[in-house]
């Protein structure tokens, strides 16, 4: 931990921060939206203008940041004036946000620290997790890496108390890329590796591509040049995708520098011209002083010495504007190296102590060999210059030296023994401070392996659980495969020997067993794409009668057959608000299900009404209720079991593929809902189902 404060050179700083800031997105009605919001904003009340005003902030942050801004400001003497202290922590954010897009991190971090101070006061814990990333990250762009860390850890204790696994990934890429800025790269790639584990499991595409990017600059510092390009490349291609300026600007900045560092030159300036123009766009000052810093530093090498003195001078105006310490190191740095190059050993020197200034601020105390060479140099061009009766002066003024004289040298040398004391004093101290966070970095590693190896044990039953769901299938298949081929065989070898009756006996056989089959196959797919994610769940409002009554005509053909009657009631008026294909497969199969075991002359009723959850949500109800077999107490708990799978063949001795009722439970718990049975032997079953509604 001792590198945390021992920076040394910054180097590439925080090209790829994933920065959690939520903004909105511009949508097509979106100036419709202002039009309409601003034409009634003066008719508003102070309660409801609060909320207008909040609303008009959101849209103009993707049109107008000054606009948004305005509007934020007018919001916040409101708020004051109401008493509504705890929402001016939303405002503050957004302001803290806008800042921050507009390249003012001074402003951001002021506003963040505000939001955060309330949302502390008012315990409001989803919040302040955001409100810790942010601050952690404006503080690791202007250098502040002490703060940055504290900020960091905050945010993940939090994140790790809530369960939070997308946040908790973006808080370990963020440490990350914080080990890697002061060289610490086995930490870096460990916790970098370990945000883009969860980011693979989530599917999240950007932070994929944000960790992708970062464990390529920790291989461009271990200068595993070859590795990092492959990395780079894979993020560009997710980032051009996600249409993602800010980072593919990010990317294609770190490509040039690794294409420096191999010798392309030529492969380097394209990228880098391409970032520059990217980032100029979307007003990333941070990331366009980087780039500048490193298209100077490219045409220093190729002895382009004018154009890079350009280059450092106006990525440095930018950096000092924006308290960007880190870029100002660099851009000190290089003029320090052009102007050595071209002879200019003061104007070298110069800058090279504005360097060392810059780089002492921040804890690194370590003196490097090239200031002393550079000095010894400028001394000695010094002394050339000097004539010979200067030099005797000098030497009959030193044999001149009085006692007073002495005195003063010694009290000098008091003062600055005292000074150095002092220095090696606060060295310790932040040494002892740094190295107690690391133990706490340490302490909660450890807590993050214990959560992976719970998740690991999670998932290792979720594949028992498929293994034993894949095993049944195995035999539910094989034996009316069984029965077709036997069947088949009869029709095909003694086709001319069977009657006419016979053959259509056959026939019949054959296809209730191929239905059955493709029944089988059809649920089998579907748990098979939820097990798997790629089913997705499209929530819309749903007319529940209409989807009833378009399942029973779809099965009027079965349950005729029967002569069942169906009857349904529907007393709400409410929507639900669920995805329409996996709420039609659960109509299907509880239908299916009641025909199935119910006798002929039976009935079969739905219900939809209105529902109220032990939590108060309003909810709606389904019931499909039959006047069938039943079924016994014992065997209900097995209906969802895959290990204890309930298979009952129906009144006409219908068979079943025995997956449905699974398969109802999962899409309805999916849906936000919860599925109940309630059965006795002789008397019926009713099947019922809730929704969300809206």
């Amino acid at each position: 931990m001792q590198a945390i404060y021992l920076m040394g050179l910054m180097k590439k700083l925080l090209y790829t921060l994933s920065f959690l800031l939520i903004f909105s997105i511009a949508k097509p009605q979106l100036q419709q939206k202002i039009d309409s919001l601003e034409a009634i904003l003066p008719s508003m009340q102070a309660e409801e203008r609060s909320g207008i005003l909040l609303e008009l902030s959101g849209l103009y942050q993707s049109v107008s940041l000054e606009k948004s801004l305005e509007y934020d400001f007018e919001n916040v003497e409101l708020q004051k004036k109401l008493g509504r202290i705890k929402d001016l922590s939303g405002i503050y954010n957004n302001i803290g946000v806008s800042y921050y897009l507009m390249g003012d991190y001074g402003k951001s971090l002021d506003y963040f620290e505000q939001s955060l101070i309330l949302r502390e006061q008012f315990n409001d814990t989803a919040n302040i997790v955001k409100t810790l990333n942010n601050l952690g990250v404006i503080s690791q762009i202007s250098g502040d890496f002490q703060k940055a860390l504290a900020y960091f850890n905050k945010s993940l204790m939090f994140k790790i108390k809530l369960n939070d696994t997308l946040s908790m990934a973006k808080t370990l890429n963020n440490i990350g890329v914080l080990y890697k800025d002061v060289d610490e790269f086995d930490d870096a790639e460990r916790f970098i590796s370990q945000a883009l584990d969860y980011y693979m499991a989530l599917g999240n595409q950007a932070g994929i591509a944000a960790a992708l990017n970062n464990l390529g600059q920790v291989f461009d510092e271990r200068k595993s040049i070859d590795t990092a390009m492959v990395y780079y490349f894979r993020s560009l291609e997710i980032k051009r995708k996600l249409h993602d300026d800010r980072g593919i600007a990010n990317t294609l900045n770190n490509l040039g520098v690794n294409s420096m560092a191999k010798g392309m030159l030529g492969e380097a300036e394209g990228y880098f011209m391409e970032a520059v123009k990217i980032r100029k766009k979307i007003i990333d000052n941070f990331g366009l002083a980087s780039s500048l810093n490193n298209l100077g530093s490219l045409y220093y090498k190729k002895g382009k010495y004018k154009e890079a003195e350009k280059l450092f001078l106006e990525s440095n105006t930018i950096a000092e504007n924006e308290h960007l310490i880190g870029i100002e190191q660099r851009n000190f740095d290089g003029m320090s190296k052009l102007y050595e190059a071209k002879g200019e050993v003061a104007r070298a020197l110069h800058f090279y102590k504005e360097y060392s200034k810059l780089r002492d601020s921040t804890f690194n105390v370590d003196l490097k060999d090239r200031i002393a060479a550079l000095k010894v140099q400028y001394e000695s061009e010094k002394s050339k210059r000097e004539n010979t009766v200067l030099r005797q002066e000098n030497e009959i003024q030193e044999l001149k030296i009085s006692n007073a004289q002495k005195e003063r040298v010694q009290f000098i040398t008091i003062i600055i023994s005292l000074f150095f004391a002092s220095v090696l004093v606060i060295v310790f101290l932040q040494y002892r401070n740094h190295r107690k966070l690391n133990n706490q970095l340490k302490k909660h590693n450890r807590e993050l392996e214990i959560r992976v190896k719970e998740r690991t044990r999670e998932l290792e039953e979720a594949n028992a659980t498929k293994d034993r769901f894949f095993s049944i299938i195995a035999h539910d298949l094989k034996s009316p495969f069984n029965g077709l081929l036997g069947f088949t065989d009869l029709l095909h070898d003694d086709f001319d020997e069977l009657s006419d009756q016979e053959k259509k006996q056959f026939l019949g056989i054959i296809k209730e067993g191929a239905t059955n089959i493709y029944k089988l196959l059809e649920n089998l797919l579907q748990w098979a794409s939820s097990q798997t994610g790629r089913i997705s769940l499209i929530p819309e409002k749903l007319d529940l009668g209409r989807q009833i009554t378009n399942i029973i005509k779809g099965n009027e053909l079965v349950y005729s057959k029967k002569r069942i009657v169906t009857q349904m009631l529907v007393k709400s008026t409410n929507f639900a608000f669920a995805d329409k294909e996996t709420i039609n497969t659960v109509l299907r199969n509880l239908f299916s299900n009641a025909i199935k075991f119910t006798s002929k002359d039976g009935k079969i009723e739905f219900f939809v009404d209105d529902h109220h959850s032990e939590s108060g949500k309003n909810e709606i109800i389904v019931r499909v209720k039959d006047s069938g077999v039943g079924i016994k107490k014992e065997d209900i708990v097995n209906l969802f079991d895959l290990k204890n799978k309930i298979r009952t063949a129906g009144t006409e001795e219908e068979t079943g593929t025995g997956l449905g009722l699974i398969l109802c439970k999962e899409f309805v718990e999916k849906n936000g809902g919860q599925l109940f049975v309630e059965s006795e032997p002789g008397k019926g079953s009713v099947f019922s189902f809730t929704l969300p509604c809206r």
